[in-house]
């Protein structure tokens, strides 16, 4: 079976076969090229006014906001498919003035060191940082890249 994406014309069976497109691979895996160094694929997300980049390796799932008990002391925790998780506010990070949740938050659920829900308003798109950089580039602006160990 041949690399490619697989278009079909018309609605229901047809006569005809197939069209079969080449379609070039998509990694998820470091890039290598002589004139860039090894990059990675991280998601941009916003907290209060403040950017910042995860990389996708550390990154199990985003949810969408959901309803935050009334935090302990300690900070909330959310129950999510099974499993209870702290949250962390990430704007406290930035120094970004706290905020009520809201529907069209996320939450991005990550895996290192400890697996813990991050509390962000807003992720996307996708884009190649420099692997192990702190900071990466977007539109003129230096934004930093948060590694886990």
């Amino acid at each position: 079976m041949s690399d490619g994406v697989v278009l079909h014309w018309g609605v229901g069976a047809s006569r005809f076969p197939p069209l079969l497109l080449p379609c070039p691979r998509s990694s998820l895996t470091p890039s290598l090229t002589p004139d860039r160094p090894p990059s990675v694929p991280a998601l941009l997300c916003r907290s209060g006014q403040a950017r910042f980049y995860l990389p996708l390796s550390q990154i199990e799932r985003v949810y969408p906001m959901v309803h935050l008990p009334a935090a302990r002391q300690e900070g909330p925790r959310v129950h999510l498919r099974g499993e209870t998780l702290d949250v962390q506010d990430t704007r406290g990070w930035w120094a970004q003035p706290p905020a009520e949740p809201e529907a069209a938050q996320r939450l991005i659920v990550v895996t290192r060191p400890r697996r813990e829900a991050w509390w962000v308003d807003e992720v996307g798109p996708v884009a190649d940082v420099p692997d192990g950089a702190p900071h990466a580039v977007l539109d003129g602006q230096v934004l930093p890249v948060v590694w886990r160990p």
